[in-house]
C-alpha cells in the first residue's frame, strides 16, 4: 500500500476530527468505515462523506441524492437509526446533539491501513431456510437459479447478532459471495431476510457490502460456456441480476450464449468496476469483450452512471456493442418487473440513449418504441458456472 505523507495524514485527521456528520453518527451510534478520501455507513456504502476540510456534507448515489447534516437527519436510515419526520423534529435532534457531544473529540482512525476482507466474518448458517423464503417467495426468484447459486458458492445464508436498548436481535441475511475467476472469495453483499418489520419498522433489512470486499469488484457468474464468455451484463444489486437472468435467459438473440452477469453495488461510485469485471471474467480466459449491457436501475444513479462512460468516450461499435436495458412500464429495476409479472425491455445502444438524455424533456426513456418481445423459451438446460 502507498505511504501516507505526513501533510496528507494531517489533512485527513483534521477533516475527520472536524466533519459534522461523522460527529454525530459517532453521537448516534452509526457505525462507518472509511478509506483516505471518504467514509461512508457500513450498511449504506453508496452514501459517501468526503474526508476534506470544508467538504462538510453527503452524496447518497444510490438514491441521487445530497446534503448536509439537516438533510442527513431526515434522510438516512439503517438498523439502528431513525430518520427525523420532519425539518423541526431533525433541530431538535442537532440542537441536542451539538450541546452534549465531547468537545475535540479524537476518532481511533489509522489513515495508512485499509482494513482487509476476512471471510471467517461470514457466519453461516446451519441451512438456507430463510435465505430461500426471502429470495424465492417475496422476491420471486426461481429456486432452480438459486440452489445452482448455492452449490457453486455464491451464495450462501449467514447470521448476525446486534444489541438495542438491551435486547439482542438475530438477522438471517442472504450473503452474496464474491469470487473472482480463480474462485477465490473477495468479498460479499449481505441482504437481510425477514419478511416482516417485526421489531426495527421499515429498517429492519440490512443491505451492505462486507468489510474490506475488493474494491471496484462485485458480485457475479456466468451462463454457457465459461471458458468461451464474451458478453457481460451489468446491473447494480445481485437480486437484480438474477431476476434480470430469470427474465431474459430463454429469449432467442437477446445476448446469445456465454455470457457473465456481475453486480456493481453502489454502481454510480464504481464505474472502473466495468473494467475490473471485464478482465476477470472474460480476459482471464482470453476473450475478448464483444456485447455490453448496462441494465442498472432506472433513474438517476443508474443515468448518471451511463454518463460517466458516454463523457468518457464509450460508444457503440462493431467491435464492441454496447447497449443499455431498461426495464419496461417504468419499474425501477428489475427485481420490481419481475416481482409484478411483466417481461419485457427498452434495449437501445449507448449512443441512442445519450441522445435520448440530451433532451429528457421531450422525451423520457420509458416511453422509447423498441420494447423487447417475449420470445418461445428455448428447449435446452441453462447451467450456471462460477
Amino acid at each position: 500500500m502507498d505511504k501516507v505523507s505526513l501533510k496528507e495524514r494531517k489533512m485527513l485527521i483534521t477533516a475527520k476530527n472536524t466533519n459534522e456528520i461523522l460527529d454525530f453518527m459517532d453521537y448516534t451510534g452509526i457505525k462507518y468505515d472509511h478509506d483516505r478520501t471518504e467514509a461512508w455507513p457500513v450498511e449504506h456504502d453508496s452514501l459517501k462523506i468526503a474526508l476534506k476540510p470544508g467538504k462538510d456534507y453527503y452524496n447518497w448515489y444510490s438514491q441521487g441524492t445530497w446534503g448536509h447534516l439537516y438533510d442527513f437527519v431526515q434522510e438516512y436510515n439503517d438498523s439502528t437509526f431513525t430518520p427525523a419526520k420532519n425539518r423541526r423534529e431533525a433541530a431538535k435532534l442537532i440542537k441536542q446533539f451539538r450541546k452534549e457531544r465531547g468537545v475535540g473529540k479524537i476518532r481511533s482512525f489509522d489513515v495508512a491501513k485499509d482494513r482487509q476482507f476476512d471471510p471467517k466474518e461470514l457466519v453461516k448458517s446451519p441451512n438456507a431456510t430463510r435465505l430461500m423464503k426471502y429470495l424465492h417467495g417475496k422476491r420471486r426468484l426461481d429456486s432452480g437459479i438459486l440452489n445452482k447459486l448455492i452449490q457453486a458458492g455464491k451464495l450462501t445464508e449467514t447470521v448476525s447478532k446486534y444489541k438495542k436498548d438491551g435486547k439482542e436481535y438475530i438477522f438471517h441475511n442472504a450473503a452474496f459471495l464474491w469470487r473472482d475467476h480463480t474462485n477465490k472469495l473477495v468479498g460479499a453483499d449481505i441482504q437481510g431476510t425477514n419478511l416482516k418489520n417485526n421489531h426495527q419498522g421499515k429498517h429492519d433489512n440490512i443491505k451492505l457490502i462486507q468489510t474490506g470486499s475488493k474494491h471496484d469488484f462485485g458480485w457475479n457468474f456466468k451462463a454457457g460456456d465459461k471458458k468461451s464468455t464474451d458478453k457481460l451484463v451489468v446491473t447494480e444489486a445481485p437480486i437484480d441480476t438474477i431476476s434480470y437472468y430469470q427474465l431474459f435467459r430463454r429469449d432467442i438473440g437477446l445476448v446469445g450464449q456465454n455470457v457473465a452477469y456481475t453486480s456493481l453495488s453502489g454502481a454510480s461510485t464504481k464505474i472502473e468496476g466495468v473494467g475490473a469485471m471485464t478482465k476477470d471474467l472474460v480476459e482471464s480466459n482470453g476473450n475478448l469483450l464483444k456485447e455490453l449491457h448496462f441494465a442498472v436501475d432506472n433513474d438517476k444513479a443508474g443515468r448518471q452512471f451511463i454518463k460517466k462512460w458516454t463523457d468518457a468516450g464509450l460508444h457503440d461499435s462493431k467491435d464492441l456493442r454496447v447497449f443499455v436495458d431498461i426495464p419496461k412500464k417504468g419499474h425501477k429495476d428489475w427485481n420490481e418487473e419481475l416481482v409484478a409479472g411483466d417481461h419485457g425491455k427498452i434495449q437501445m445502444t449507448i449512443d441512442q440513449f445519450a441522445k435520448l438524455q440530451e433532451k429528457p424533456q421531450k422525451v423520457q426513456i420509458n416511453e422509447h418504441p423498441r420494447t423487447i418481445k417475449r420470445a418461445q423459451p428455448l428447449e435446452r438446460k441453462e447451467t450456471i458456472y462460477r
